[in-house]
């Protein structure tokens, strides 16, 4: 990755940006002082080394992940990190998120109420015959210049029954 003409990121005397940079490693995003959950994990993996070199803090096999530790600010690499293995950091996951229905389930009521509304129905029932013309269109545009897998191959599938004659 190469700077923009006028950045301020020091990455050419240190190895560190600073505050208003503005060069690739920051996606377009000026630099603050605040890393993001993406450069939180970088810092980790730099001050504590990759996660695979430590055990699961949870059930003590390999760990795969640096979880962060909900509820933490994730600025502190030491204290706001856990190495984990795949199956404990996805159930940590799962068991903190509270928003919107993570980790949650619809209960059996719920579903059924929300089958029987859909029975029957299309989105192509709520659709404007301008977006069913061009479903239609995409549909179509796909199919052409195709060559079916079996043209010109007369034969070449047998069918699993082809013999068998017809138990009573």
């Amino acid at each position: 990755m190469s700077c923009k003409p006028g950045c301020t990121c020091g990455r050419h005397r240190s190895n560190a940006c600073q505050p208003g940079c503005t060069c690739a490693r920051h996606r377009g995003k000026q630099f603050t002082g605040e890393l993001d959950y993406f450069g939180a994990h970088v810092r980790v993996r730099k001050v504590r080394g990759r996660a695979n070199t430590h055990d699961c803090v949870r059930c003590g096999k390999q760990a795969r992940h640096w979880a962060t530790i909900h509820d933490t600010p994730g600025r502190d690499p030491h204290k706001d990190f856990q190495p984990m293995c795949i199956s404990c950091h996805q159930e940590y996951d799962q068991s903190h998120k509270t928003a919107g229905f993570h980790g949650r389930r619809h209960s059996t009521e719920t579903k059924r109420r929300m089958s029987e509304t859909r029975k029957g129905k299309s989105w192509l029932d709520s659709a404007s015959d301008e977006d069913r013309r061009r479903f239609a269109q995409q549909v179509s545009d796909g199919c052409k210049g195709r060559v079916p897998w079996n043209k010109g191959l007369k034969g070449a599938q047998v069918a699993w029954n082809k013999g068998r004659r017809k138990s009573q």
